[in-house]
């Protein structure tokens, strides 16, 4: 089941197509929606519709107090309280999905970024990954600028969240998973390794990368080739490149 929420714990989210998304995928999790006072009606009518239908108040607010809300971003007018946003358990997850379908999940050791964060989950969904899993420290936490980053998709794949990554990928390996991570000194490109079968794709921290126990967690580390002298790639174009070369493999 979902783990439960702190009590009275909300997030503030922004942009007009962030909360479409979340009207239309997880309505339940909305508390209430701003948009700044003036705003032309057909800025409103994509929203009005989900509002109505899930009697969601809705409420005209001057500008400033949209800022006050969601500070020092780009709002677009309109800002959307929502309750703490529930992250999956591993067990649920797995129980939905088919192993002979060659699934993917994508593990992030302890990616720090939100904006990276909210890279990564928008490429994960549009690739078509089972799930995004996180441990609980140690880890950027879902706020309004991933919701932003992520361009809504973040409703659409599950994030689950888990005590210890290093013990997580054993389980995921018992339940036939293979395990690739990435790093630079990668022995196979990651074009390479058949990816084909079900698979779990680990990305490190922004800065230090996959830590020691999490490398040898894995079956096989793939790198990303690269121009010398070029610096590595940011986490969540290393993530993005990982996993359409696991959708190209396998069609998904």
């Amino acid at each position: 089941m979902k783990k439960d929420s702190a009590q009275n714990k909300f997030v503030y989210i922004f942009g007009k197509n962030p909360i479409e998304e979340i009207l239309i995928k997880k309505p339940s999790l909305v508390v209430r929606v701003y948009a700044k006072e003036g705003i032309p009606e057909f800025e409103l009518s994509v929203l009005l519709p989900y509002l109505k239908k899930h009697k969601i108040p809705f409420v005209k607010v001057p500008e400033k107090k949209l800022g006050q809300l969601a500070p020092g971003v780009s709002h677009q007018g309109f800002v959307a309280e929502i309750k703490e946003y529930p992250l999956e358990d591993m067990s649920d997850v797995l129980a939905k999905v088919d192993i002979n379908a060659n699934p993917a999940f994508l593990v992030l050791d302890e990616i720090q970024d939100p904006h990276n964060y909210g890279a990564i989950i928008r490429s994960a969904a549009a690739a078509g990954v089972s799930g995004i899993i996180v441990a609980k420290n140690n880890q950027a936490g879902i706020t309004g600028t991933v919701f932003k980053t992520s361009a809504g998709a973040l409703a659409r794949v599950p994030i689950i969240q888990v005590s210890n990554i290093a013990t997580t990928l054993l389980q995921l390996k018992e339940k036939g998973f293979w395990v690739a991570g990435l790093a630079m000194e990668g022995s196979v490109s990651y074009w390479q390794q058949d990816l084909t079968g079900p698979m779990v794709f680990v990305v490190g921290n922004e800065g230090h990368g996959l830590r020691d126990l999490t490398k040898k967690r894995c079956d096989y580390i793939l790198s990303i080739p690269m121009e010398e002298g070029v610096e590595s790639l940011n986490a969540s174009v290393s993530a993005a490149l990982l996993v359409y070369e696991w959708k190209r493999q396998t069609g998904a």
